[in-house]
């Protein structure tokens, strides 16, 4: 309501719902839940992460329907600040982009692949696989496209749109400061998808956690490649990197809080999700998208060509991005 509309204005909004806690209106209000009002166990709000072995069926979809509720809750309120850029006369000239950083893995099979909660570094669907809505003036509206795209695009995108109305740009091409070269940028437009000028912009998509693990996601395959700490090229790097998150004289209280080391967090809670338990990936894992969209049936033993083919071809990508 303050902004000069003779300025063109950027409002980040940045909700930390519906992550857990899945604390949602019934939990604080004492009513059941609406899309489990029969349940008569604990709320389930914030289980301690770990193996979902902890739970009942029921207790794990309990948990799923608090998170349904939570998110419920936030359409709510998005659709209020939709409502109110709309009273404001801004909808017709305003670009309206909505996404995520993550999922949440809720309990054995699809929804988790056995954990409750992000506890481990996997970049399975559930935790990967994440919404991105965008509204741009003058597009045809409901439109879905399953190209692959990255958060990284979200940039050159607003960019795109913004030197395009200008008229500095034809849309597709990046109008970029001094300062900032080409190749400083590591997303692509999603514009010529948008007003359907291409199918796609990129050939396949990743996913990682530091020092943990990488995927490539492409169309027929997916493949996970676990950095196991006995063969890490970069296991010092690594060890130094999760150090600042772990290591309180290092990182000052950082990421998961004071006392807990690099090499503790390694062996234990990233893995295992138990305190003094040592787990380590048997090895990498290949899925067949279109039979197993859930990745659900490791068949990387049956296809070594394929695996191989995939992980030079994240090899090659992670090289080109200047990464290890």
């Amino acid at each position: 309501e303050g902004i000069d509309r003779k300025f063109p204005f950027l409002l980040w909004f940045d909700s930390f719902d519906p992550h857990d806690p899945f604390d949602p209106p019934s939990i604080w209000e004492g009513y059941p839940n609406p899309y489990d009002p029969e349940y008569k166990g604990k709320r389930m709000f914030q289980p301690p992460q770990g193996s979902a072995h902890l739970y009942t069926e029921e207790q794990l979809n309990h948990m799923r329907m608090n998170y349904a509720e939570k998110i419920t809750m936030v359409d709510k309120w998005i659709g209020k600040l939709i409502n109110k850029i709309k009273l404001l006369g801004l909808w017709d000239n305003s670009m309206v982009i909505l996404t995520s950083d993550h999922g949440h893995p809720t309990g054995h099979g699809e929804h988790g692949h056995g954990i409750v909660r992000k506890c481990r570094p996997w970049p399975y669907e559930e935790l990967a696989h994440i919404p991105m809505l965008i509204r741009v003036p003058g597009m045809r509206e409901g439109q879905r496209n399953a190209s692959f795209i990255q958060s990284v695009d979200i940039a050159p995108t607003i960019m795109d749109y913004i030197s395009a109305k200008e008229g500095k740009a034809e849309y597709g091409k990046h109008v970029l400061d001094d300062d900032i070269s080409q190749s400083d940028i590591q997303g692509e437009s999603l514009l010529p998808i948008i007003y359907g000028e291409k199918e796609k912009v990129r050939d396949f998509a990743i996913a990682g956690y530091y020092g943990y693990s990488w995927s490539i996601i492409r169309e027929d395959y997916s493949y996970i490649h676990w950095i196991r700490k006995q063969d890490a090229e970069n296991l010092k790097e690594v060890v130094e990197m999760v150090s600042i998150m772990y290591d309180a004289e290092v990182g000052k209280g950082a990421g998961r809080g004071a006392g807990e080391k690099a090499t503790t967090a390694q062996t234990e809670e990233m893995w295992s999700c138990t305190p003094g338990e040592v787990v380590l990936p048997e090895g990498d894992e290949l899925y067949d998208r279109q039979k197993d969209p859930f990745q659900l049936d490791n068949i990387i033993v049956q296809n070594p060509a394929i695996a191989k083919e995939l992980l030079q071809q994240l090899k090659m990508h992670m090289a080109q991005l200047r990464a290890t």
